[in-house]
């Protein structure tokens, strides 16, 4: 089972041991939504032109660091239903708020 932050041991595992793979490309893309989620909210708190969108830009970035935390107690948990329930719903969440900027 993998750890958080890092994988058992080792912080660069081997990729095509077991379901590796798939754990490292799920965390390394939500690292990347998290990336670009600051970037979105950077950008729509610079432009004076984006003010109607703020609210929706932080509502996203705040469930995306949610969702990063809610992974982490997923992994820590062993997968447990809660958890995992939970990791989905906030994951629907975000889908729900991605904000329209334009």
């Amino acid at each position: 089972m993998p750890g958080f932050p890092h994988l058992p041991r080792e912080w660069v595992p081997p990729l095509f041991a077991g379901s590796v793979l798939a754990h490292v490309s799920h965390r390394t893309l939500g690292y990347l939504v998290l990336l670009t989620a600051t970037m979105l909210y950077l950008f729509v708190h610079r432009d004076p032109r984006q003010r109607g969108s703020r609210p929706s830009a932080l509502a996203f970035l705040v469930l995306v660091a949610a969702q990063i935390g809610v992974g982490a107690l997923v992994v820590l948990s062993g997968l447990h239903y809660l958890a995992t329930a939970l990791h989905l719903a906030v994951a629907l969440g975000m889908l729900s708020s991605w904000p329209t900027c334009g």
